[in-house]
């Protein structure tokens, strides 16, 4: 595989999402502005995150170590907030054509940490 786009692994196993294609668009609850999101290697958020854009899990959200994230689905997008102790907020989008890169890389990362 080539350099990732989207998921890179941070030295202590966390992952860290880019944002993509989908900049700053308006949603029906306003405005969201994308910047990096860490996911979390705690739990089991990478196995949440993954079964969520898979389809196989529909939960809209998972807390772990202090953080909780919220994902939603709207027409084949995919947005991801991450909302850290303290109620900062980071948010990263994914459009349909990029869930399956998204996917690799990550299952890629994982293979890696194993």
């Amino acid at each position: 595989m080539s350099e990732k786009k989207y998921a890179i692994k941070k030295e202590n196993g966390d992952i860290l999402l880019k944002p993509c294609k989908l900049v700053n668009p308006t949603t029906l609850k306003g405005y969201t502005t994308f910047s990096p999101v860490v996911l979390s290697r705690n739990g089991c958020t990478f196995t949440w995150f993954i079964d969520f854009l898979k389809e196989t899990n529909n939960s809209d959200d998972h807390t772990t170590g202090g953080r909780k994230y919220q994902v939603s689905r709207d027409s084949g997008k995919v947005i991801l907030k991450e909302i850290r102790d303290g109620g900062f907020v980071s948010s990263v989008g994914f459009s349909s054509e990029e869930i399956p890169i998204v996917l690799e890389e990550i299952q890629t990362i994982l293979t890696e940490l194993q």
